[in-house]
Protein backbone atom coordinates (compact mmCIF):
# COMPACT_ATOMS: atom_id res chain seq x y z
CA UNK A 1 0.00 0.00 0.00
CA UNK A 2 1.00 3.78 -0.81
CA UNK A 3 -0.57 6.31 0.56
CA UNK A 4 -0.39 9.20 -1.73
CA UNK A 5 -1.55 13.40 -1.89
CA UNK A 6 -0.08 14.66 -4.79
CA UNK A 7 0.91 13.11 -8.36
CA UNK A 8 2.95 10.19 -9.42
CA UNK A 9 3.25 7.77 -12.19
CA UNK A 10 3.40 4.10 -11.13
CA UNK A 11 5.12 1.28 -13.15
CA UNK A 12 4.08 -2.32 -11.10
CA UNK A 13 4.41 -5.67 -12.35
CA UNK A 14 1.61 -8.25 -12.19
CA UNK A 15 1.72 -10.06 -9.28
CA UNK A 16 -1.92 -11.68 -8.14
CA UNK A 17 -0.79 -12.82 -4.69
CA UNK A 18 0.66 -9.47 -3.66
CA UNK A 19 -1.65 -6.69 -5.20
CA UNK A 20 -0.48 -2.95 -4.89
CA UNK A 21 -2.88 -0.73 -3.64
CA UNK A 22 -2.37 3.43 -3.75
CA UNK A 23 -4.72 5.14 -1.86
CA UNK A 24 -5.45 9.00 -1.44
CA UNK A 25 -8.43 11.08 0.58
CA UNK A 26 -11.02 10.24 -2.30
CA UNK A 27 -9.90 6.86 -4.52
CA UNK A 28 -8.29 4.03 -3.47
CA UNK A 29 -6.37 2.36 -6.94
CA UNK A 30 -6.17 -1.24 -6.75
CA UNK A 31 -2.91 -2.28 -9.35
CA UNK A 32 -3.23 -4.99 -10.89
CA UNK A 33 -0.06 -4.56 -13.06
CA UNK A 34 0.28 -1.45 -15.08
CA UNK A 35 1.78 1.82 -15.82
CA UNK A 36 -0.84 4.61 -14.79
CA UNK A 37 -0.35 8.25 -13.23
CA UNK A 38 -2.95 9.01 -10.29
CA UNK A 39 -2.89 12.93 -9.35
CA UNK A 40 -4.67 13.84 -6.06
CA UNK A 41 -3.90 16.94 -4.32
CA UNK A 42 -5.61 17.51 -1.10
CA UNK A 43 -6.32 21.22 -2.27
CA UNK A 44 -7.80 20.29 -6.08
CA UNK A 45 -11.52 19.43 -6.34
CA UNK A 46 -11.04 16.30 -8.59
CA UNK A 47 -8.51 13.47 -8.74
CA UNK A 48 -7.76 11.57 -11.45
CA UNK A 49 -5.95 8.63 -13.27
CA UNK A 50 -4.45 7.89 -16.81
CA UNK A 51 -4.05 4.41 -17.39
CA UNK A 52 -1.00 3.75 -19.99
CA UNK A 53 -1.22 0.01 -19.93
CA UNK A 54 -2.46 -2.47 -18.04
CA UNK A 55 -5.50 -2.02 -16.08
CA UNK A 56 -6.65 -0.59 -12.60
CA UNK A 57 -9.86 -0.45 -10.36
CA UNK A 58 -10.85 2.65 -9.10
CA UNK A 59 -12.67 2.34 -5.50
CA UNK A 60 -14.32 5.06 -4.33
CA UNK A 61 -17.59 6.96 -2.39
CA UNK A 62 -20.29 6.67 -4.99
CA UNK A 63 -23.80 6.70 -5.06
CA UNK A 64 -24.65 3.07 -3.95
CA UNK A 65 -26.86 1.85 -1.47
CA UNK A 66 -23.79 0.61 -0.30
CA UNK A 67 -21.86 3.87 -0.07
CA UNK A 68 -18.87 2.05 -2.24
CA UNK A 69 -18.55 2.14 -6.01
CA UNK A 70 -15.88 0.35 -8.10
CA UNK A 71 -14.91 0.94 -11.58
CA UNK A 72 -12.29 -0.65 -13.71
CA UNK A 73 -10.58 1.28 -16.22
CA UNK A 74 -8.56 0.08 -19.88
CA UNK A 75 -5.86 1.50 -21.13
CA UNK A 76 -6.07 5.20 -23.22
CA UNK A 77 -8.63 6.42 -20.37
CA UNK A 78 -8.47 8.75 -17.78
CA UNK A 79 -10.81 8.97 -15.43
CA UNK A 80 -11.88 11.90 -13.24
CA UNK A 81 -13.61 11.81 -9.65
CA UNK A 82 -15.92 14.34 -8.42
CA UNK A 83 -16.20 13.90 -4.74
CA UNK A 84 -19.17 16.45 -4.60
CA UNK A 85 -20.97 14.34 -7.49
CA UNK A 86 -19.70 11.19 -6.04
CA UNK A 87 -18.97 10.35 -9.76
CA UNK A 88 -16.46 9.39 -12.09
CA UNK A 89 -15.90 10.05 -15.50
CA UNK A 90 -13.83 8.81 -17.94
CA UNK A 91 -12.68 9.70 -21.79
CA UNK A 92 -10.50 8.74 -24.14
CA UNK A 93 -6.91 10.79 -24.13
CA UNK A 94 -3.47 10.31 -25.58
CA UNK A 95 -1.28 9.07 -22.36
CA UNK A 96 1.66 10.46 -23.44
CA UNK A 97 0.28 14.40 -22.57
CA UNK A 98 0.56 12.43 -18.76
Amino acid sequence: EVYLDGEAMFDVAPDKSHPFHVLTPQLEVKVLGTVFNLCAYSDDHTSSTVLESGSVELSYKGRSFLGQSKEMMVPGMLAVYDPLAKTVAQTKVNTKHY
